[in-house]
C-alpha cells in the first residue's frame, strides 16, 4: 500500500521532472522492498512495468495496402514505366515490400538495433550526466541504487566505490541498465515472449540525446516509458519500444522492470499476469529466469488478493482494500484543504500544493524554504535537504 501511494505521487506532483531524483534517495528503501518478489503484489493492479504502445508498426512488416513489383496501383501501369519520376520496373518503390525486402521510404530511419539498446542509452545518459550536472549531483543520481536487491550484486562496481568520470560513465551505466531494466527484455524479446520496435526505441533515444541541460534533460532522464531505469506507471503508460502480447494459458517469464513487471511479466497486462505455481496449486510472482503460465486478470468488480496466491486487475486497475478491482482514478483538481485521498490512494491534483496522503489526506500549502519537511514534495522549492525544505539545483 506504501508503494502504490508512492507511486501515484509521482503521477501527480506536476513538477516530477525537476525534483523526482531528489525523491528517489529518500524512496530507495521502499523501492528495495517493493521490488522483493513476495511484496510486489501489495499494488496488485498497479502496473509498473513497460508494454510498447499497442498498434504499433513493426520493423520487417510490410505496411499494408502496399502493392507488389508487376502490379497495377491505383490503375497505373507499373511495368516498363516510370512513375512520379521513377523507374519502376526492376527497381523497388519506396514502401513496397520487393525480393523479399520492407523498404521504409528513401532516407527513412530504419531504428536502433536491439543489440544497440543499453550501449546507445548508456552513452546519452552519460552524455547529460556528465554535461549538466556537477559532481554532488552526480553522486546523488548514483544513491537511489544502494540498498535495492535488483543492483545488489553492483555494488562495488558503483559510484563511490569506483570512480564516475568519462572513462568509466558508460560502463558503470551499461551495468545498470543490464541489471534492471533492459537485461531482461532483450532476453525476453530474443526468446520470442516480446516483440521490439527499434524505431521508437531510436525516436526516445534522439529526445534523450538532445535534450538541453535542466528540466529537458531530467524529464528524458526519467522516463520510464523510454529509456529510465525507473519502471512506467502501467495503464496506459507502458515502455513504448516493447510489446507483450501473450494471452491466457501462454507460458511467460517475469521481467526486472518494476513491480509490473515481476507481476505481468511477458504475458499482456491487459487480459492476464504470469502466474508461477506453487505445489498447492497457486499462484506467486516469479522471479527472474523462471518459466510460469499467463493466467486471466480479474475485470472490474472481480476479486483481487495476495493470500493463499495472488490474483491480480488488469493494468491500471486499483485493487481495493476490500480486495475489488476498480476502474482507473479519474483525477480530479482540487483546492488546499480539500480532501485529495482515501485508504493511502491518492485522487486529486492539488493546485498550489501537495496532497498529505496517508495523514491528513488533505492539500496542504507547500512548505518555504527553510521551514521543516519531510520529501521534498511538500517543499516550494522542490527540495528537502536535512530536513528542511531548500530550492531543487540538481543538474540544473
Amino acid at each position: 500500500m506504501i508503494k502504490k501511494m508512492f507511486s501515484k505521487l509521482d503521477c501527480t506532483s506536476h513538477r516530477k521532472g525537476v525534483f523526482l531524483a531528489s525523491i528517489l534517495a529518500a524512496m530507495s528503501l521502499i523501492t528495495a522492498c517493493a521490488d522483493d518478489a513476495d511484496t510486489t503484489v501489495i499494488i496488485a493492479g498497479a502496473e509498473v512495468a513497460g508494454e510498447a504502445m499497442a498498434g504499433m508498426a513493426m520493423a520487417g512488416e510490410a505496411i499494408a495496402g502496399t502493392m507488389v513489383a508487376g502490379e497495377t496501383m491505383a490503375g497505373m501501369a507499373v511495368a516498363g514505366e516510370t512513375v512520379a519520376g521513377m523507374a519502376v520496373a526492376g527497381e523497388a518503390m519506396a514502401g513496397m515490400a520487393v525480393a523479399g525486402e520492407v523498404m521504409a521510404g528513401e532516407g527513412m530511419p530504419s531504428g536502433l538495433a536491439l543489440d544497440q539498446l543499453i550501449p546507445q542509452t548508456a552513452a546519452a545518459m552519460c552524455q547529460g550526466l556528465l554535461g549538466c550536472c556537477n559532481p554532488a549531483d552526480q553522486e546523488r543520481f548514483f544513491i537511489v541504487f544502494e540498498g535495492n536487491p535488483r543492483y545488489e550484486e553492483l555494488v562495488g562496481q558503483l559510484p563511490p566505490a569506483v570512480p564516475f568520470n568519462e572513462d568509466t560513465c558508460v560502463g558503470i551505466i551499461e551495468s545498470i541498465l543490464t541489471a534492471a531494466p533492459f537485461g531482461e527484455w532483450i532476453t525476453q524479446t530474443n526468446a520470442g515472449r516480446v516483440s521490439y520496435d527499434g524505431v521508437v526505441a531510436q525516436r526516445c533515444l534522439d529526445e534523450l540525446s538532445q535534450a538541453s541541460c535542466g528540466e529537458d534533460f531530467l524529464s528524458r532522464l526519467y522516463d520510464g516509458s523510454c529509456l529510465s531505469y525507473l519502471a512506467p506507471v502501467g495503464g496506459d503508460e507502458q515502455r513504448a519500444m516493447f510489446q507483450r502480447t501473450a494471452g491466457v494459458g501462454e507460458a511467460c517469464s517475469p521481467l526486472t522492470d518494476g513491480q509490473g513487471g515481476v507481476i505481468y511479466g511477458t504475458c499482456d497486462p491487459n487480459v492476464a499476469f504470469c502466474c508461477i505455481r506453487r505445489e498447492d496449486g497457486t499462484c506467486r510472482p516469479g522471479f527472474q529466469g523462471e518459466v510460469g503460465e499467463c493466467l486471466a486478470v480479474s475485470p472490474t468488480g472481480g476479486e483481487c488478493t495476495i493470500f493463499p496466491g495472488i490474483q491480480v486487475c488488469a493494468t491500471g486497475s486499483e485493487c481495493s482494500v476490500e480486495g475489488v478491482c476498480e476502474p482507473p482514478i479519474e483525477y480530479v483538481t482540487v483546492q488546499v484543504g480539500e480532501a485529495c485521498a482515501a485508504d493511502y490512494s491518492i485522487f486529486g491534483n492539488c493546485e498550489g500544493g501537495y496532497c498529505d496522503v496517508g495523514f491528513t489526506d488533505t492539500c496542504l500549502a507547500y512548505r518555504q524554504d527553510g521551514e521543516m519537511c519531510s520529501f521534498p514534495y511538500e517543499c516550494a522549492g522542490g527540495d528537502c535537504v536535512e530536513g528542511q525544505c531548500a530550492q531543487n539545483t540538481f543538474c540544473l
